[in-house]
Formats: structure tokens, sequence, C-alpha cells
């Protein structure tokens, strides 16, 4: 493999790291001072201590939680915090009996995730869809991209866990077990994300084709 095409294998599987890390909002991501050799002073916004911090960026790649001065860093992350303070509160599922699919962002987490409201009550951190949901909360342009992965995710255990138990507790919990009510983590909504879809079994595959055709066992 000569020089040329080596640089650029090396390029695009940077970018497609760098690509593969971007879910996060922009505000929410951890500071990456980039892959080159420059020493460039920056700001990045800490979500947790919800304030600027300097840091030193090496001059390309890296994420877009990176700019060049307070002000500016403050403006856009710190801004639309205070813009959206329905955000920042804890999920609620509400005081009725239904089990209705909606979406809460978890500030802590930086990402929207699933749970089941009851109907009616609860506060204002509530959302028909994790598109909506990301747009209101982040400002993330990769939200649909992002809510593709969540939402498939999420369909996938809403109709795996069955409710279990009576409606007792109206705020949702992950300690207990088998919830009415499941929120689920934002790290197993992003399993899909990671992992490369694999082929169906052969098996699978066999039955499937049985199934469309509408052969059955005992037919000749």
């Amino acid at each position: 493999m000569n020089f040329r095409a080596a640089t650029i294998a090396v390029f695009f599987t940077v970018t497609f790291t760098i690509a593969a890390a971007q879910w996060r909002p922009r505000c929410y991501r951890k500071p990456s001072a980039g892959y080159c050799y420059g020493r460039l002073l920056r700001w990045f916004y800490d979500h947790k201590a919800r304030q600027c911090r300097m840091f030193t960026y090496s001059g390309c790649f890296g994420n877009f939680n990176r700019f060049s001065s307070e002000q500016e860093c403050l403006q856009v992350c710190s801004a639309r915090q205070r813009s959206h303070p329905v955000c920042g509160m804890g999920p609620e599922v509400g005081m009725c009996n239904s089990s209705v699919p909606m979406w809460y962002f978890d500030a802590g987490m930086g990402v929207c995730r699933g749970f089941l409201y009851s109907g009616c009550g609860g506060n204002s951190n509530k959302f028909s869809s994790c598109q909506e949901c990301m747009s209101r909360c982040s400002g993330d342009y990769h939200a649909r991209g992002i809510c593709k992965f969540l939402t498939r995710r999420f369909a996938k255990q809403f109709y795996k866990r069955e409710p279990t138990k009576s409606h007792e507790s109206r705020r949702p919990s992950e300690s207990e077990g088998n919830l009415s009510y499941p929120i689920l983590n934002a790290q197993e909504l992003l399993e899909d994300v990671s992992r490369p879809s694999l082929s169906p079994r052969l098996e699978d595959s066999a039955k499937n084709s049985v199934h469309r055709r509408g052969w059955t066992k005992g037919s000749g």
C-alpha cells in the first residue's frame, strides 16, 4: 500500500470514529483535543458543573463542544439550558392508569429516554416523540439519526416488558424490577449504534420462508 492510500485510509478511519461518537448533543460532549500537534486554548461546556472550562486543542478533528471564547460557550450552552427549564425536570408518570409511550429529556445524560406515561398529571418534561424531545431540549442537529436508534430500542423494550405491578409509585425508578413504567438506560438504548447488524440465522430464514408461503407443519 503506497503512502497516499495509507493516508486516505487513516483519514477515513479517524473521520468515521469521530462521527460515530457525535451522537451526544453538543454541550454535553466531553472535550476532545483532536489528533494534530497544535496547542490552542479553547473552551468547552461542562454540563455537570454548568460552566465553561478551558482546554488545549490540537488544531484538527475533535468535536463541536469547542468554543473560541468563554462568552461564546456560555451564550450557546448556558443560555440554552436557561431557555428550556422544563428539560431539567425529572420524569413523572402522572396519576392515571394508562400506559402511553412518551419521552423525557435526561439532563444528566444529555439524551432523551423513553418511559410510560399514565395519561394525566405529571410535568411538562414529556414529549410524544424522541425527535421532538431532542430538538426541544438539546438542539442537536443529529436528532433524527440519534432518535432512529433510540426509538427502535425503546419499542423493543416496550413490547418486551409487560406491566406487572400496581400503580403504587407515581415516579419512575430504575432500581425496581418489572416496573409498570420502565425507564430505559441511555446506554441500553444506544446498543444498536455500535453493534453491527448480523445476518439472520439460516433456520430463521427458513422459518420466515415457510411462513410467507403459508406452509405449516404436516402440509404436504
